[in-house]
């Protein structure tokens, strides 16, 4: 199996740093596939099987993943210049909105925020299928400022995070293991 690595870790020493800037959360960071979620000044957006979620609580959601002990990586991306947070959160909630849930062949959690990134950072997105496809790229346009974690002390290797490599294949299967269950409840 390939991995990928994520360097430069440092762990989440206070809350209110989520509050300010942009992060791309990768909740479930050690499972294949993670969830994708984007923050902006402690508004979350996210595109699940339940449909779109906007303008969520941080301080709500640092609860839950605090209370189910969720390994998640904090990823924060430069604030673009020419842009105020007024127009970037007008911006997130009509890229999210535009989706009415993740499904197969339409969109996925990373497809908000691939848009996101193609519009405000003009990151080229065409060939974006994975976060690991996405996050080189942000990279290379010294975009990602700091990474900060929680609950991933046992899976760090000094300040590095290691994680299995998946297929598109697999996010597949994820949605329509996701479909099949909430049928059943």
């Amino acid at each position: 199996m390939l991995v990928f690595k994520i360097d430069n870790i440092k762990p989440l020493v206070s809350d209110e740093l989520l509050n300010h800037g942009i992060y791309l959360h990768i909740v479930h960071a050690t499972t294949a596939p993670p969830h994708l979620v984007l923050s902006i000044n402690g508004k979350i957006f996210a595109l699940s099987t339940k449909g779109p979620s906007i303008d969520g609580n941080m301080e709500q959601n640092l609860r839950f993943l605090r209370y189910k002990r969720v390994k998640t990586l904090f990823v924060k991306l430069k604030l673009p210049l020419l842009i105020s947070s007024t127009d970037l959160l007008k911006k997130i909630r009509s890229i999210v909105t535009a989706y009415p849930r993740v499904d197969i062949g339409i969109a996925t959690c990373l497809t908000p925020i691939k848009e996101f990134c193609s519009e405000i950072y003009q990151t080229n997105t065409q060939d974006v299928q994975l976060i690991f496809d996405l996050f080189p790229k942000l990279k290379d346009q010294q975009l990602v400022d700091d990474i900060y974690h929680l609950h991933l002390e046992d899976d760090l290797v000094g300040n590095d995070l290691l994680i299995d490599q998946y297929s598109v294949f697999e996010v597949n299967e994820c949605i329509h293991s996701s479909y099949k269950y909430s049928r059943r409840a």
